[in-house]
């Protein structure tokens, strides 16, 4: 991808388009990216793996798209990041767990994730707004 060669690139806003494809693990390359919204877009296919690479995100925000696989568990190692959202996709399997260092705002409903609702999401202690409704999730709350 030609976005991965743009590596000063720190904010990328492209939400409301008619985008498609797939998001190339290539972007990964543009490491001082502070803002990703591609929100209301057609993308397809998994996140990267990559993503926690990119230490200097504060915003990922991906709703709205047609993307899907499992939310890579990395994602949760990205400590600048304060706000995640990827609902209305169709995300499966469990809710990525782990520090999730600063993170205000996570977003991962309407999607078809599963599993029990993971306890050390209720111990992230910067954590203001949390939406997992519409999801499969099970078991008890912590």
């Amino acid at each position: 991808s030609q976005l991965g060669l743009c590596e000063a690139l720190s904010l990328l806003i492209l939400r409301r388009n008619a985008l498609a494809g797939t998001i190339p693990s290539e972007i990964c390359n543009a490491k001082i990216i502070h803002k990703w919204d591609l929100e209301f877009n057609q993308i397809t296919g998994p996140l990267p793996d990559c993503l926690h690479l990119l230490t200097e995100v504060t915003d990922c925000l991906f709703s709205a798209n047609q993307l899907c696989g499992t939310i890579p568990a990395t994602v949760s190692r990205m400590n600048a990041l304060n706000h995640l959202s990827l609902r209305q996709n169709k995300f499966s399997g469990p809710v990525p767990v782990g520090p999730f260092g600063s993170l205000k705002i996570l977003e991962l409903q309407n999607n078809f994730l599963t599993g029990d609702f993971p306890p050390v999401l209720s111990r992230l202690s910067k954590l203001e707004i949390m939406s997992l409704h519409s999801n499969l999730l099970s078991g008890t709350l912590p």
